[in-house]
């Protein structure tokens, strides 16, 4: 049998919610020639189990079982396995594209590369995003880099992340690089990574996106996401600590040194002691003194470079100011948004504050804050910040719109609006706003972002506000005319979702369209005429709804006035959850993973919920019984008083008639 292209190695330790989901990316590949190592360290939950079963079913799928120990021994356990030529490290709550390892092993049987990085993207509900290092590492490359080296590239220092790469085992044995691990580690990727990229003699980037990087539900933090647990803090410390062995042992160009203290300093570092206040004040002593020595062991020439926040904090390290700390992390965003200095801050650290200094490395950010149609014109509302702004600096600015053939019309602003004359976007689409701001020492761009879906109907066209990579708004144009589908029944069977209906004109072809990406899927529509209306049937595989990242669709056609459901269908299959709704003259597919033990504790929840409500509303039925018998025994007691008060009216009254007659005949008299 001879070995594979590539072995998957992932680490597992209770991710039964999202392990699936991984599993099966890795199942839908493109490039069949892998083997997916499973390493199981030592979970508590069912991952166990599903790792079982993927292996009884998959033949390249292989499951271990080992004492926890943490991700990095995970991944050397995994190493020591390993036969392909090539290795990938995969966490397993995330994802990658389905002709990722097709890409990415290309170009490395072609340059014969010890490393291939490629860039890594956010993975959320509803969006996904580039970070920081991102753009601080790949995102200048325009087009794939087919041999380079750390050297020669310093911003690689921005890209250790493991699980983007692809790393020749030769290579990795050859140098022994395995993951320097102590005390349960898991901020392990920077140390592996860095050694690798001293190491490698060839170095290539793709410029496609490779890794979908989950951030993960409120509720199910990952290890990378709890930034204020006290355990990671450590584990951050440590791994400082190990790369700056690596690179004191390393002889490395000033360039590359240059970079790598900066993001030691603005972000590694800055990560923590910027949220100190939310720790325990037992560890505030132990942290400061770690920090200083890490702080000791960098050159003084390379925190000229820092901004006013960071020249701050790690002045208060190394005086060990602990409470000056404690109160300057609580307020430093007041430092950042007004720009203000907080009242509380020393004076021995106002000196360090230069806030025209600080803007430099700012990004731009406008926000959409309102969209209404006023006669011939789109009105945007926007709101745009830029930390450390203070108002004397003049900025000019411009605005331009740009469609998807990147052709630009400028934009005019006025009180924070723009106005867009309708005859200049209804032929266009995929339209991004851009905005530039220039001052004499700075010149930042970014495009309008959106929070909010909407749509504006109009009487030839809809214009339609949605969301793109990066919260970035994007405007398009629907023709719209008469026609509307209604959809009366979805069933799901043999992993197809089946769609009956009706709709006031033929219709032979319908889509779907992501919210996100705006791919689109179209699909085949039987159209028969019945008594003046069509019906219609068309299938939709569920593999299609699963095959982006960000499992958000559209059900579409060309030209529409209405595609609505009579109700809201809801579908459960394994972990996923998939439900079909009307929303803005669309039916929305969203896909989610689930945790049925979860569901079914809601749903007991609610049960008991019902029960208590309904406990209390029998209590209160009694409450009402009683005084409602009170009242009748009230009633009668009433009703008999009244008797015999009309029984001596009555009585009254004939005496008074009685009385009439004799007054008559004295009156006479």
């Amino acid at each position: 049998m001879s070995n594979p292209k590539i072995s998957v190695i992932l680490p597992i330790y209770n991710v039964e919610d999202y392990l699936e989901d991984t599993l099966n990316c890795l199942l839908n590949q493109t490039f069949e020639d892998i083997e997916v190592l499973m390493i199981d360290d030592g979970s508590t939950d069912n991952s166990r189990y599903i790792i079982e079963k993927y292996a009884l079913d998959h033949d390249n799928f292989h499951a271990f079982h080992k004492k926890n120990g943490g991700p990095a021994l995970a991944r050397d356990y995994g190493l020591d396995q390993a036969r392909g030529e090539y290795i990938h490290f995969l966490d397993a709550d995330d994802k990658i594209t389905h002709d990722g390892y097709e890409k990415l092993y290309d170009i490395a049987v072609s340059t014969d590369s010890d490393i291939i990085t490629a860039p890594v993207i956010r993975l959320r509900r509803y969006n996904i995003f580039d970070g920081k290092f991102y753009r601080k590492s790949l995102k200048k490359f325009n087009q794939n880099v087919y041999s380079t080296t750390f050297n020669e590239y310093p911003e690689f220092i921005w890209d250790l992340f493991l699980t983007n790469k692809l790393y020749k085992l030769d290579f990795l044995n050859k140098n022994n690089l395995r993951h320097v691990v102590g005390n349960n580690a898991y901020c392990d990727d920077g140390p592996f990574s860095l050694k690798a990229y001293i190491a490698a003699e060839n170095v290539s980037v793709s410029t496609d996106i490779f890794y979908y990087w989950r951030v993960r539900e409120k509720g199910s933090p990952s290890i990378t996401q709890t930034l204020s647990d006290i355990e990671t803090f450590y584990d951050r410390l440590q791994a400082i600590e190990l790369t700056l062995n690596i690179i004191e042992d390393s002889e490395l160009d000033e360039s590359l040194l240059k970079e790598f203290y900066l993001k030691l300093f603005n972000h590694d570092l800055y990560l923590h002691y910027s949220k100190f206040h939310l720790y325990d004040e037992k560890y505030y002593l132990e942290l400061i003194q770690r920090g200083k020595e890490i702080l000791n062991r960098i050159p003084e020439k390379y925190k000229q470079y820092l901004n006013s926040i960071n020249k701050i904090i790690y002045q208060m390290v190394e005086k060990e100011d602990i409470t000056g700390l404690v109160n300057f992390s609580a307020s430093e965003s007041q430092l950042k948004q007004n720009p203000h200095i907080p009242e509380n801050l020393n004076e021995k650290y106002v000196k360090y504050i230069d806030f025209n200094h600080d803007i430099i490395e700012e990004e731009l950010i406008v926000k959409k804050e309102k969209i209404t149609v006023d006669g011939n014109d789109l009105i945007i509302s926007f709101k745009r910040h830029l930390n450390y702004l203070t108002e004397d600096v003049s900025l000019k600015s411009f605005i331009k719109l740009i469609d998807d053939e990147n052709n630009e019309v400028s934009l005019n602003e006025k009180d924070s609006q723009i106005a867009i004359p309708l005859d200049v976007i209804k032929d266009k689409n995929h339209m991004k706003i851009k905005f530039q701001c220039i001052s004499d020492y700075f010149e930042k761009e970014c495009y309008l972002t959106n929070n909010k879906r909407e749509i504006f109907e109009l009487d030839n066209f809809d214009i339609e506000i949605g969301i793109g990579v990066n919260n970035v708004l994007l405007i398009d144009i629907k023709p719209t005319n008469d026609l509307i589908v209604e959809i009366d029944n979805i069933s799901f069977e043999d992993n197809l979702f089946k769609f009956s209906g009706i709709s006031n004109h033929e219709i032979s072809e319908i889509y779907i369209q992501n919210v996100v990406s705006l791919d689109k899927i179209s699909y085949n529509v039987s159209s028969i005429k019945q008594d003046n209306v069509y019906e219609i049937n068309f299938i939709i595989p569920y593999d299609d709804i699963l095959s982006h990242p960000v499992r958000k669709w559209e059900l579409r056609t060309d030209a529409f006035k209405l595609i609505k459901s009579n109700r809201k269908f809801e579908f459960y299959n394994n972990h996923n959850f998939v439900y079909m709704i009307n929303i803005r003259n669309k039916i929305l597919i969203s896909d989610d993973i689930y945790n049925s033990l979860d569901k079914l504790n809601d749903y007991l929840n609610i049960v008991h919920d019902l029960k208590i409500t309904n406990r209390d509303i029998r209590k209160l039925n009694k409450q009402l019984k009683i005084k409602n018998k009170k009242l009748t025994q009230n009633n009668k007691k009433l009703e008999k008083k009244n008797l015999k008060l009309d029984e001596k009216n009555q009585l009254l009254e004939n005496q008074v008639i009685n009385i009439n007659p004799i007054k008559k005949k004295l009156f006479k008299k």
